[in-house]
């Protein structure tokens, strides 16, 4: 039985209101650059977060009632995979104005992978192989949103943006890196879990100054088409 004290298991939902906040940005962001892939991006967020919420609840009842519900655990790379990359997908095709073909491939391309994890879960259940595809794609989404991100930030002369999108995803792998760690001490997992709320934090202002300057330079261009008409 895994162990967690009440006061670490409940700090988890930290990170999870911070990430949702800057979620909620880069959903609007997307929007901002085309409210047909609209849809998507809450899709892809709304995972993500539905993820971290299983994950931390499943950690809070293993705290409280020693209850472990292996589900409400596996569920977390199994909504951060698709989420991840359904985002990437819908920043990559709103910034660009892609069309109904882009969007179908975004929803369609995760969706395969996940059911492909699925079957591999149901055969090979011992060997979580699952796991470990789930914990790949999750990262390719990953380093592709983030990657994104950093580079529009920049393109749109906001580098603290830039920065702080950068440090999250370092964050990101440190933390992959001390999970590795085998003796998981009380001292290491609070470690771990204020390096994530840092990063989670860095991750939202991150997308609020994003959103604020696409929103300024549609206005602008908006502004700037009135004018000209």
């Amino acid at each position: 039985m895994y162990q967690y004290s009440v006061g670490l298991a409940a700090f988890d939902y930290v990170p999870i209101v911070l990430s949702g906040v800057g979620l909620y940005f880069v959903a609007a962001t997307a929007t901002a650059w085309s409210g047909r892939w609209q849809q998507l991006a809450r899709l892809g967020a709304v995972l993500i977060i539905c993820g971290g919420i299983s994950k931390a609840s499943w950690k809070l009842i293993v705290a409280t009632a020693q209850i472990d519900i292996s589900w409400m655990n596996t569920a977390l790379f199994f909504c951060l995979a698709p989420g991840m990359l359904i985002l990437a997908g819908a920043v990559w095709g709103a910034s660009r104005n892609k069309g109904v073909g882009a969007r179908l491939l975004t929803l369609a391309a995760p969706a395969t992978l996940i059911f492909g994890a699925a079957l591999i879960a149901l055969n090979w259940p011992q060997q979580r192989y699952h796991t470990a595809l789930l914990l790949m794609l999750t990262t390719i989404g990953n380093v592709a949103l983030a990657g994104q991100l950093i580079v529009k930030s920049w393109h749109l002369k906001r580098p603290s943006a830039s920065i702080l999108f950068f440090c999250n995803i370092i964050a990101v792998f440190a933390l992959a890196g001390l999970a590795r760690i085998p003796a998981q001490t009380e001292p290491l997992q609070w470690l771990e879990e204020f390096i994530n709320a840092f990063s989670q934090a860095a991750f939202a202002y991150a997308a609020y100054i994003l959103y604020t300057a696409v929103n300024k330079k549609s206005l602008e261009n908006n502004h700037y088409d009135i004018n000209t008409k």
